[in-house]
């Protein structure tokens, strides 16, 4: 899996025109109608003693796109199985990403209702993930990671929505001193005592910098300025307050997801090498690395 990812994922997805596993919406020019259990072997012998069934879906994909009102669309029948890739490339070509994206989209619905498809659903989704065609995390606008970390993060991003259907959102990356005294100054002001959440007396110098520009009636930017050059000092004699200055943390959504998501969100970041925080203002897992990649 190690081999197959490195090797396909960042060339693929830098060629297709398209963000892929995005939010359905009315401009998306396919969608899947539905699906039914269908046999994808290859073989062509008669004899049953030889033929190997592979159970699949069979997919009935619309175009949506400028049917006039009252009009049926076009219906397409693709199946899952281990030829899926090619024959969507080949029928669809430069369309292929839209109807990748479809498949994804569908494929996440279908395992979070369960029932005797999921595993068909999981198993098609593997092939579209190893092949590098879908991300099942997105970055919230202005955030920014490292190979290293966004790696790690699709690999958990996939695992995660392999079992839930839900992909994860990524809230905050790596971080410039700036945008870490601004972290800390909303926290701040949403009650969070800075020196209970970070250790050391790097959190006092910062809380302190806030303060003294509070106290002075200075504006919200000027308060994060004075954070930031504190942040800087300490940085430049190698102390880091946060992880994210230092490029190995992540912090991912939480209110959007059960209790029963959240245990098993947990488990699996566990497992792909993160150490886990679940904080509450603002709601979210904050992972820093503990274990290198297997």
């Amino acid at each position: 899996m190690e081999r197959q990812f490195l090797a396909h994922r960042w060339l693929i997805l830098g060629l297709l025109a398209c963000p892929l596993l995005a939010t359905a919406s009315n401009t998306s020019p396919v969608r899947v109608l539905r699906s039914a259990v269908a046999d994808c072997s290859n073989s062509t012998t008669e004899s049953a003693e030889k033929t190997r069934v592979e159970p699949c879906l069979r997919l009935d994909i619309a175009w949506v796109h400028n049917v006039p009102r009252g009009a049926k669309p076009f219906v397409d029948v693709v199946h899952t199985g281990a030829s899926m890739i090619e024959e969507v490339s080949d029928r669809f070509r430069s369309h292929a990403p839209d109807v990748f994206d479809a498949i994804a989209i569908y494929l996440g619905r279908r395992i979070q209702r369960g029932g005797k498809r999921r595993a068909l659903a999981q198993a098609a989704l593997e092939r579209l993930f190893l092949a590098g065609l879908i991300l099942c995390h997105r970055l919230e606008e202005n955030v920014s990671l490292t190979l290293a970390i966004e790696r790690r993060v699709a690999k958990l991003g996939f695992s995660f929505f392999r079992e839930t259907g839900k992909k994860l959102v990524v809230t905050s990356g790596s971080r410039s001193a700036e945008a870490q005294a601004k972290a800390m100054h909303t926290k701040q002001r949403l009650g969070v005592k800075l020196t209970r959440l970070y250790k050391g007396k790097s959190a006092r110098e910062i809380e302190r910098a806030f303060d003294e520009v509070r106290k002075k009636g200075g504006s919200r930017d000027q308060i994060i300025a004075a954070g930031a050059r504190v942040i800087r000092e300490q940085m430049a004699r190698g102390e880091y307050i946060s992880k994210h200055l230092m490029h190995d943390a992540v912090d991912i959504r939480s209110r959007n997801l059960s209790r029963k998501h959240k245990s098993l969100f947990r488990k699996l970041a566990r497992q792909h090498g993160f150490r886990v925080l679940l904080e509450t203002r603002p709601p979210h897992f904050h992972l820093s690395i503990a274990a290198p990649e297997a």
